[in-house]
């Protein structure tokens, strides 16, 4: 047996409250012998005893008036309650709750030994108590009032005494933890198996054995337990074994099992497992309802909490980061661990839970000085746009002067970045980039017509003297998607099935690292997503994203493929009648020479014959081989410019429905119609802003124009269907 505690004598009483001068002795266990030795006379001193010394519940600070005063917590106040005489005692437990008294119990042996009495008085002073708290559900009557208590306030398996046990088996009235569950538990298949070899040995099937572990729930005379999928995904339900087994051997017992035997034991199981029911039914939504109020509780305690944080963030200077932060950072915020407890914010906490946040509000920080940069060079550079409209666009507009340059293309020249690399604070104009726009543009324009005439006219071979090489007809550029051409000035507006590419270039890790923050922010300004921090934190060697950069000479093709498009523009200038050595793109637009193909008409004669105008016939070569030897032009003859010239009807505006066509309004500076916006964007913009009702007038009238970005496919009238040679003039078809 374990050793007996020690007592304290009686005969020793509790010294004086020591002083701040008095010596203290080192504090020491009574035993059992001293304790008989300090009742002898003989061993009496008649000095006074060493004082106590002094513990934590105690202070030696003396009191004053001006001090604030506090209730000390000190341990045995209830010591003597249970020695004040019944009647004061009852009058106090007579205001005391259920849990008090389940509470009160379980602190010392007297309290349990009191309130654990099955006297009248103590049932009483329980039923008392229940009716104090008002809101407990019925108690069943085969529990008693401590037992009924015990099962809605504490905490503990009913099998091995673990604490925090929250679940409770309502039809067993019993709480049990994971692993008590675990192993007391089996498939209500397996009991039902038992319970059927029971009544094999009857004539007759016996309805009742088989009601106690049925296939229906609600049929089922044994409680049952939260279900669970088996192999072949149906529901299983457990029940317990320490109950099924009684009955089992219960029904063991009586052999020879009888039908009147069986009903004899299983009738009391009947009207009790009716009466659980009922009672099961209530506490369970008892217990529901204290569930949500309890999450309730701590929803409000971690709330108070939370906003207690933010409000010291904020003190100390992090109320830029939680304003950037918004609701969903918020929240996201408040559920990490360290802030969403539910205890009070004490200053320890406080510093545990600044520890924590260190990281993750110094990243929002960067993420919000990133956007911050973002947001304005956005808008700087939407000035430099409007100065450069400004600069470049007198009404009417016409697609020359569609054709300038973008923000990136002079972003990094140093007069302009000395305007844009400024402070977020400070405010940046269209009148700012209005005084520096024309001499920059101008030497931006000289620097790369000399790039793009050392790129061009080594394929040129001889032209007229005095004659711009970027003018020529026959200087055309292509892009590395080699699908579409361009002439100068036209090719600064381009735009292919890969967007800008010439202003586009795929970016490794180490190319963004090296440069300085406005360099990599201004070239990733339109990456997705925005987070350009986290984003170069999680970029590997292997990936490659596009970003923005000014206009490029790698983004036109390898000089080979430069002089395959020459020579080709070579065989249709002089098939139009014109010296490629010095007509111009002038020149051949206002030749209006259409040409037809005669090697295409000699190899398919049963095929369809088309005139096609120098787009066309350009598009013409790239789509049916790059040979020149297969494809022979001749001009259309007077025929069938007659022809041609009665089918070229241009589409309306608001039939064109490809991804790159965009339609100019000329009496605006930057309205531009895209297919995207919906098939009447510009019918409805030329009536609304300019009271023009009929937009295929416009369209004749030259109020609206193809932008020059627009696909060759997509210009109307590139190709018309004409009559064969020696064929009868027949009706004039669209145009293709």
């Amino acid at each position: 047996m374990p050793p007996r505690k020690k007592q304290r004598t009686a005969a020793s009483p509790h010294p004086p409250r020591a002083t701040t001068d008095q010596t203290l002795p080192p504090a020491r266990r009574t035993t059992r012998a001293a304790a008989r030795a300090a009742k002898s006379p003989l061993n009496a001193v008649p000095t006074t005893p060493p004082a106590k010394p002094p513990t934590r519940q105690t202070s030696l600070r003396p009191t004053t008036n001006a001090a604030v005063k506090r209730v000390l917590r000190v341990k045995g106040r209830l010591q003597s309650l249970p020695d004040l005489p019944i009647e004061i005692q009852l009058m106090i437990y007579n205001h005391l709750e259920s849990r008090d008294l389940h509470h009160l119990s379980r602190t010392c042996k007297k309290f349990r030994a009191f309130f654990l009495n099955r006297e009248q008085v103590t049932e009483k002073l329980w039923e008392c108590a229940r009716l104090n708290a008002g809101n407990l559900p019925e108690r069943p009557p085969f529990m008693s009032e401590p037992a009924f208590i015990h099962l809605l306030y504490a905490a503990n398996c009913h099998y091995c005494g673990t604490h925090g046990v929250r679940k409770i088996v309502h039809g067993y009235f019993l709480r049990l933890c994971a692993s008590c569950y675990k192993e007391g538990t089996m498939p209500r298949k397996d009991a039902a198996e038992q319970f059927h070899k029971l009544s094999f040995s009857l004539a007759s099937y016996c309805e009742t054995i088989h009601r106690l572990a049925g296939n229906h729930v609600d049929r089922s005379l044994i409680p049952l337990l939260d279900g669970k999928n088996t192999t072949y995904g149906k529901i299983d339900f457990l029940v317990l074994k320490k109950p099924t087994q009684e009955i089992i051997t219960k029904l063991k017992a009586r052999q020879p099992l009888t039908s009147h035997a069986v009903k004899e034991l299983t009738r009391p199981i009947v009207e009790e497992h009716e009466l659980r029911r009922k009672h099961a039914e209530s506490i369970r939504i008892w217990f529901e309802g204290q569930e949500n109020k309890r999450l309730s509780q701590l929803k409000d305690a971690r709330q108070n909490r939370f906003k207690a944080i933010l409000k010291r963030l904020e003190d100390i200077g992090w109320g830029p980061e939680l304003d950037f932060l918004g609701d969903d950072g918020l929240d996201n915020m408040a559920l990490m661990p360290v802030v969403r407890q539910s205890t009070k914010l004490t200053q320890g906490s406080w510093l545990k839970v600044l520890s924590s946040l260190d990281q993750f509000l110094n990243d929002t920080r960067t993420k919000r000085l990133d956007t911050e940069l973002r947001t304005a060079l956005r808008l700087r550079f939407d000035a430099l746009e409007s100065a450069l409209v400004a600069h470049y666009v007198k009404l009417p507009r016409d697609a020359r002067m569609d054709c300038r340059p973008t923000y990136i293309d002079l972003a990094f020249r140093p007069e302009c970045r000395a305007i844009i690399d400024v402070p977020t604070s400070q405010t940046v104009t269209v009148a700012d980039f209005a005084k520096v726009v024309p001499t920059m543009v101008k030497k931006w324009e000289t620097e790369l017509k000399e790039q793009l005439t050392a790129y061009i006219r080594p394929h040129l071979g001889d032209i007229a003297q005095g004659v711009d090489p970027l003018t020529l007809a026959i200087a055309v550029f292509r892009c590395c998607s080699a699908d579409s051409v361009m002439h100068w000035p036209y090719l600064l507006a381009h735009e292919c099935s890969y967007g800008d590419c010439i202003r586009k270039y795929d970016a490794q890790p180490e190319d963004f690292k090296e440069d300085d923050v406005y360099t990599y922010t201004t070239k990733a300004l339109n990456w997705q997503p925005p987070d350009n921090a986290d984003y170069l934190r999680d970029l590997t060697p292997d990936l490659r994203e596009s970003h923005d950069v000014p206009f490029r000479m790698d983004g036109l093709r390898r000089p080979e493929h430069a002089l395959h498009a020459v020579d080709i523009m070579r065989t249709i200038v002089s098939a139009s009648g014109l010296d490629p050595a010095s007509a111009t793109v002038e020149d051949l637009e206002q030749s209006d020479v259409w040409l037809r193909c005669e090697v295409c008409e000699e190899r398919f004669p049963a095929h369809h014959t088309f005139a096609m105008s120098w787009k066309g016939a350009f598009s013409h070569h790239e789509d049916y081989g790059d040979s020149d030897a297969r494809h022979k032009w001749y001009r259309a003859s007077e025929d069938d410019m007659v022809f041609i010239r009665a089918s070229r009807e241009p589409k309306p505006a608001y039939q064109q429905s490809c991804y790159r066509t965009l339609l100019c309004c000329s009496l605006c500076p930057s309205f531009n119609a895209e297919a995207s916006e919906g098939p009447n964007s510009m019918r409805a913009h030329l009536k609304k802003i300019h009271d023009i009702h009929d937009a295929e007038q416009a369209m004749h009238d030259g109020i609206c124009y193809w932008h020059p970005r627009t696909h060759t496919n997509v210009w109307p009238g590139i190709s018309v269907e004409v009559p064969k040679r020696n064929a009868e003039p027949a009706k004039a078809a669209p145009s293709a």
